[in-house]
This record gives structure tokens, sequence and C-alpha cells, in this order.
């Protein structure tokens, strides 16, 4: 019995000897780098809307319904998904057209809906056509933005006036939409332009002095003969039609009259001088004789 034990031990030693001769890794293999594979994936993504003759949503559409091409030849559609984004509409009180907006909002709720930045280009909108733009711009967030969109509002010209940051209340939108006003000038702009580089140097100096009293008056008539002058003088005749942007361009106005005692000009043209060379950093974008 002994002998027996002895020898199943004696086995069962070699047989771990040899376990761990075999499980260590070959030397000559540890130099040599992985093995690695490289594979190129042509991939597009395409986002589609489409809607029907009433500009309603179409939803009931597969992939089988679409056809890419690239440079004539077909494209396979690997993947097609339907991505729907709920849009709430507020639904007003009994006999009221507009809706109560709540005083208080939570962020209890996660966002599930569109983020949407509206662009008024002030800078490229004629001043007669304001009420136009604000028209198109009340229509759209009225019609289109949802009680459950993130909306907000920039103009290029970069005023703050016009200006509202993102919301889902349309009546800050709206009020943001109020105070938008056009401002290109139907004048020619390069008139202040040849003003400005015609002041190059000593010897083409112009300009004119005026040494008075100032007045200022708030008087309403005074006010608004002042106010219709300077429209007529920048935009064109006065009519009915541009009444509220003359109310609106004299908001928290004064008027600043000059009592004239002297005036003074100059004009360096006159003094024959010799032309002085032009010189500086900016001599190269000033206009030569």
């Amino acid at each position: 019995m002994r002998q027996t034990l002895r020898t199943v031990a004696l086995l069962l030693l070699a047989g771990g000897v040899l376990a761990g001769q075999s499980a260590s890794p070959p030397a000559q293999g540890q130099g040599q780098p992985p093995v690695t594979f490289k594979v190129e994936v042509n991939y597009v993504e395409i986002d589609a809307v489409v809607t029907d003759a009433q500009g309603k949503f179409v939803t009931d559409l597969t992939k089988d319904d679409f056809q890419i091409t690239e440079g004539g030849a077909a494209q396979a559609i690997t993947a097609f998904s339907r991505v729907e984004v709920p849009i709430e509409r507020a639904d007003p009180p009994l006999f009221r057209r507009a809706v109560v907006e709540p005083d208080v909002r939570s962020n209890r709720d996660a966002f599930n809906g569109r983020v949407l930045l509206i662009v008024m280009d002030d800078l490229q909108t004629d001043f007669r056509r304001t009420s136009r733009v604000q028209a198109a711009a009340r229509q759209f967030i009225r019609r289109y933005v949802g009680a459950n969109d993130m909306v907000a509002i920039v103009t290029t010209g970069g005023g703050t006036a016009a200006a509202q940051e993102f919301t889902v209340s349309q009546a800050r939108l709206i009020a943001a939409v109020d105070k938008f006003m056009g401002q290109k000038s139907t004048r020619d702009t390069l008139d202040m332009e040849r003003v400005m580089k015609a002041r190059n140097t000593y010897e083409t100096l112009r300009g004119v002095s005026i040494e008075g009293t100032v007045e200022i008056t708030e008087d309403p008539d005074v006010l608004w003969s002042v106010g219709v002058d300077v429209w007529e003088r920048y935009n064109g005749p006065y009519s009915d039609e541009v009444k509220p942007f003359v109310e609106f361009m004299l908001v928290k106005r004064s008027v600043v009259r000059v009592k004239v005692d002297r005036i003074r000009s100059w004009d360096h043209r006159k003094l024959n001088m010799p032309a002085t060379e032009l010189g500086g950093t900016t001599a190269e974008f000033l206009p030569r004789a």
C-alpha cells in the first residue's frame, strides 16, 4: 500500500513539472510584432425630410422608397431609421387666442424638442421693409415653433435689442422680433468713405467749426418735426406708412439745437502747398494722386 501511494505521488510531481514547462511560451516568439489588419469603410450619413403637398410629414416610408446615386451609379442603403421629434402644440384657454405661459418652469423632465436659431439680417434689410420682416418672423414662430422647442434669435448687426437667448417662450421671441429694425441705408454709403479718405495729409485737410449756444428741447411737436426731417434726409419722402418707424426712432430722444454765433471753415487745398509723401503702416491702403 505504501509503495502504491509513493508511486502516485511521484507521478503527480512529474506531471506538475511537465505542465509548468509546457506553459512557458517559446523564447523565439517574444520579439515578433502583433498582427494587425487594416480595413477601410466608406460611410455617408444623409438626413432627409419628406413632406406632402400640404406640408405634413410623411412617416410611413422605408428604405425601399429611397434611391441614392453618386456619379450616376446607384449606392446601397445599409442602414435606415426614422427619427421622430415630437412637436407639442400649446392649447390656449377658452375665449383667448394667445397662450397663457406659466410663471414657473421646471427642468425635471428631459428635453425632447428641437433647437432652432433664427438669424435676422438687419444689416441688409432696408429700414422701410422692417415691418414685412417682422411679420414673417412672427408668422414662423406662431406657426412652426412648438411648445417644447428651444429657440434663440440673433442679428447680423450684433445688436442685443432684437436678440433673444434660447427660450421656450413665444412671447419673449415675438417681443424680440418687435424690436428688430433694418439698418441698410438707401443712400450711397461711399460718400462718408470718400470724405474720410480725403483727409490724408495736411495740405488736403478740410473742415468746419460751429460756435454757439446749445438748446435742448423735448417738446413733442418739435421732436416730431425733426424726426420727419431726419427720416427724409436719409431714407426718402415721409408717408403714413413709415410713421411707426419714425415713432420708434424718436423713443427716448431729445432735440439739440445750436444758436450759431460764429462759423469757421478751412480748406488747406487753397494754400497750394506741395504734396506730402504718404508714410506709415497704412500708407499703402490710401489713394494716391
